[in-house]
């Protein structure tokens, strides 16, 4: 067991190796375990330009309520689409490789955690994921089912982008820090760190696209094996996204899954997680209340 400088919760590392190459995820196991039942993990995925130290309020809040949080670093920089979409498997496998080794863990629900672009790849991986059978369910804040034209989403896709991810990997889209909070104190932070949360991998961007153009144009989706039980969260004040098509999305469920929550809430921006502490708040109440029902 080890100590994370940033957090003092503790922590250790989760790794497999897959063609000669080891792979590791930190999991922030619970503060009080003597005092606090398990109760299961929470996969919490982040966004392009994010790091785990963004989340100590989200872990810490897990961690004392029951929950280990499985945290994986994703990549910087994919050589293609594929390669992203076999991170989220590895992200699962790892996690669920690590469950199944630990016999003294009785209860192995697993949730899947994802916002803002992350929430986009959580709501795809329930339909697609290798290993969606072995999440209990799936939380998605903010997902981007249908951007409005200020995540601008169109502007990369062109014939040229192979060719452009080559020269320069990243692009920066057209928002700043201030899109994805109004906590103050997160802006500065992330000024302070200097964070730029609006830059993104070409292929990772590609890939967004990909999923986007897919959900959006599904017309009916069988739930009965695909969809797991299914938490969305939307926020009127983010300016990413057309609420009235995520609702239409969501009620394309049918059947819906046994559990399925749609909720709006009134304020909040794009990561709901870095808000001022009333949104916070909220937003882990409504998560935890909606794990106990799973």
């Amino acid at each position: 067991m080890v100590k994370n400088e940033i957090f003092d919760i503790p922590f250790r590392l989760a790794s497999f190796t897959k063609n000669d190459i080891n792979y590791t995820a930190e999991i922030y196991t619970l503060i009080n375990p003597e005092d606090t039942p398990y109760k299961g993990r929470v996969i919490l995925l982040h966004n392009p330009g994010e790091d785990v130290a963004l989340y100590k309020r989200t872990i810490e809040r897990f961690s004392l309520t029951g929950y280990e949080t499985f945290f994986y670093q994703m990549k910087k920089h994919y050589k293609n689409e594929d390669e992203i979409t076999r991170e989220m498997n590895r992200i699962i496998k790892i996690c669920v490789d690590d469950l199944d080794q630990l016999k003294n863990i009785p209860n192995h629900k697993i949730h899947l955690v994802g916002n803002f672009i992350t929430g986009t790849k959580a709501l795809n991986y329930t339909i697609n994921g290798r290993f969606r059978y072995r999440i209990k369910s799936v939380v998605s804040i903010n997902p981007l089912i249908d951007p409005t034209s200020m995540f601008n989403r169109n502007s990369f896709i062109n014939k040229s982008i192979s060719l452009t991810s080559k020269i320069r990997p990243s692009v920066k889209l057209k928002y700043t820090n201030t899109s994805i909070t109004s906590n103050q104190e997160f802006l500065n932070y992330l000024e302070n760190q200097n964070y730029d949360l609006s830059f993104m991998n070409f292929n990772d961007l590609k890939y967004l696209n990909k999923i986007i153009s897919k959900i959006s144009k599904i017309k009916y989706i069988q739930a009965s094996d695909k969809i797991k039980n299914l938490f969305i969260i939307q926020s009127k004040q983010n300016k990413f996204i057309e609420i009235e098509n995520t609702r239409i999305f969501f009620d394309r469920i049918q059947p819906l899954p046994e559990l399925s929550r749609f909720v709006i809430y009134e304020k909040g921006k794009a990561n709901l997680f870095l808000e001022n502490d009333e949104i916070f708040q909220s937003l882990m109440n409504d998560i935890l209340d909606w794990f106990e029902y799973n």
